[in-house]
């Protein structure tokens, strides 16, 4: 979550995807992330949803990433999911991006278990920690070089 924050802080902007069972996070995360007006916006993204009948039908993801390198110069992933499906590959194919896993562990990767009753309950707290570290980052309140 450090290097995303940081990423966010340079600049960058993050793509936001998720398999099929954490798309209510995702909806979630768009919907209440820029909403209060007094915050500055946080540069979270979802392209993907127009690429996504593209990745269930062609196994070539580097299109994709053409397309995006050309609209997006300054980005990195945040999945959150399995790792089995072409939407996974295409965002563990952009390097120091923020990747929830489930169930197979990946150097860089906060890992969950599917199996997990509370695993919905966790995600949205980390949601959460993210974005206060990511706010406060914004407005000066923590210094991430320390």
């Amino acid at each position: 979550m450090l290097r995303a924050t940081e990423h966010i802080l340079k600049g960058g902007c993050v793509l936001i995807a998720t398999d099929n069972q954490r798309a209510w996070l995702k909806t979630y995360a768009l919907t209440h992330l820029n909403a209060h007006p007094m915050h500055p916006l946080i540069p979270v993204f979802d392209p993907l949803q127009s690429f996504q009948t593209y990745l269930r039908q062609s196994p070539d993801i580097s299109l994709v990433r053409n397309t995006l390198d050309l609209v997006y110069q300054n980005y990195i992933f945040w999945y959150v999911g399995a790792d089995n499906s072409q939407m996974a590959r295409l965002a563990l194919s952009v390097g120091k991006s923020l990747w929830w896993l489930l169930d197979n562990p990946k150097e860089g990767a906060i890992c969950f278990e599917s199996l997990d009753p509370l695993l919905d309950h966790k995600l949205l707290q980390l949601y959460r920690v993210f974005v206060r570290m990511v706010l406060e980052s914004l407005l000066g309140q923590v210094n991430l070089n320390d």
